[in-house]
């Protein structure tokens, strides 16, 4: 007789930032013919939530079919995948005696991205004849890539759909219109979540960590550092007006779609979110290979450097690919990784954790 007849919804957004406050809706029906009194919304707590913040909330009264909307706002500290517990509504009538309530039956995931620091400045070539002019990039920025543009000649492999009719007849010969997609500069991000280090030996130092200050930087660590420099360098070259292939080696058989502007950054986000660090290096596809000798700019962000890596990046230089390493470690550079790439880049995992890092 005490347990409250409802039908309750939770909102929340798909992805948020971590530290950052996000606002919780819920909507609450009281579908019974009696009022439901003294109610605790959300009484199951919820995992990398913030401490600080109230464990659930309470409604003293919800009239019979009535509907009331309470609004939450909680803080996750930490990055990754967080699963939320049901959504459970109890009344504590009578007299705070028991707590007979209703839970929902629908399972909701958020994803949690670092809350990471914009770079001011990234050196990275725009590696495209036609945009050579910064100005002109500057002033593409602000329109559509798939704005009209012009037209030209019409080429072998150039998309007949594109084909101008009008001028084709006023001229002679076909013509194909041009966007605005084709004076913009193009790169490719790789980020490389391979860490061979991560055995027995690193979960034992970073149990010990706590007690050896001087010690190097957990995996967790290593992990949140590389989510946060992924989500730094793409947010830049994004506002620098690059159109963006993103490829995240832990799942290569994903294909994420062209990033095309800022808009688009909820795609890195994504990824950032649900990056862990693998035992073992995930060579990029012959797809994504083929991909990258196309845009000719290739950004590598990984915190391990092995033979496998300058294997795949000494075919790409033959291949006339422009190359920038993030290497991501507080270990002294390989000799091997300023061989392969001049423009190699060392930053240090809790220097970016920090927010230190704003140029590279």
């Amino acid at each position: 007789l005490m347990r409250p007849r409802m039908k309750n919804i939770r909102i929340l957004p798909e992805l948020v930032a971590a530290n950052q406050p996000v606002e919780i809706e819920y909507r609450l029906q009281n579908i019974s013919s009696r009022y439901c009194w003294d109610l605790h919304v959300d009484t199951i707590p919820i995992r990398g939530m913030n401490q600080s913040e109230p464990e659930h909330l309470t409604v003293k009264c919800i009239p019979p079919q009535q509907t009331i909307q309470l609004h939450r706002k909680i803080t996750f500290s930490s990055r990754g995948r967080h699963e939320l517990p049901l959504l459970r509504v109890a009344s504590s009538l009578p007299f705070g005696l028991t707590m007979c309530g209703t839970t929902s039956v629908d399972c909701q995931d958020i994803l949690v991205y670092p809350d990471y620091t914009p770079l001011e400045h990234i050196d990275f070539p725009l590696g495209k004849e036609k945009a050579q002019d910064y100005t002109l990039l500057a002033s593409l920025q602000q329109q559509d890539v798939f704005e009209f543009h012009a037209c030209r000649e019409y080429r072998y492999g150039d998309d007949r759909r594109h084909i101008h009719a009008l001028s084709w007849a006023r001229l002679g010969f076909p013509v194909v219109k041009e966007f605005n997609e084709e004076y913009k500069p193009h790169a490719c991000v790789m980020i490389d979540p391979s860490f061979p280090q991560l055995n027995k030996a690193h979960d034992l130092r970073s149990f010990l960590r706590p007690f050896l200050p001087g010690s190097h930087p957990t995996g967790a660590e290593i992990a949140d550092a590389l989510a946060s420099i992924l989500c730094s360098a793409c947010d830049k070259l994004l506002q620098d007006g690059y159109q963006m292939d993103l490829f995240d080696l832990s799942s290569p058989s994903q294909n994420l779609p062209t990033l095309l502007g800022p808009r688009d950054l909820s795609e890195v986000f994504k990824v950032a979110a649900s990056l862990q660090l693998q035992p073992e290096f995930i060579p990029p596809t012959h797809a994504q290979l083929q991909r990258i000798v196309t845009i000719q700019n290739l950004l590598v962000i990984t915190a391990s450097f092995s033979q496998h890596h300058v294997d795949i990046l000494n075919h790409l230089q033959e291949n006339f690919v422009r190359i920038k390493i993030l290497w991501v470690s507080d270990d002294p550079p390989p000799t091997q990784l300023q061989r392969v790439s001049e423009e190699a880049v060392q930053l240090l995992p809790r220097q970016i954790l920090a927010g230190q890092v704003t140029s590279c």
